[in-house]
């Protein structure tokens, strides 16, 4: 197990060393220099992430109707450059979890 928690150790630096993560960091950052930006940021992240976590028939829809809804922060620079950035990082932690998540195999049969 040890060997496996030094490893584990190492792709948490090796996330930490990501242009994907140093970037959200930054941006993330900046963004929280401005609460009131900050705050309806949040609003719209979490909306979003319940639309996409619904299977509805319209959640193309919605997710246009949010950013319409949220217009005034979306063509803000800061805030698109952030949401851009924070998109390619967690893509890159999804194929990460997705490659180990094929490789690590766990019975689970009883569910």
């Amino acid at each position: 197990m040890r060997n496996v928690m030094e490893q584990t150790d190492a792709l948490i630096n090796a996330i930490h060393g990501s242009n994907e993560y140093i970037q959200y960091q930054m941006l993330l950052n900046d963004v929280r220099k401005n609460e009131s930006v900050y705050q309806c940021l949040n609003v719209y992240r979490q909306r979003n992430f319940e639309i996409q976590m619904k299977n509805q028939i319209d959640s193309i829809e919605a997710s246009a109707r949010l950013n319409q809804e949220f217009q005034d922060i979306l063509t803000r620079t800061d805030v698109k450059e952030f949401l851009a950035v924070e998109q390619r990082y967690l893509k890159m932690i999804r194929k990460m979890n997705q490659k180990i998540d094929s490789q690590i195999h766990v019975n689970i049969d009883f569910m």
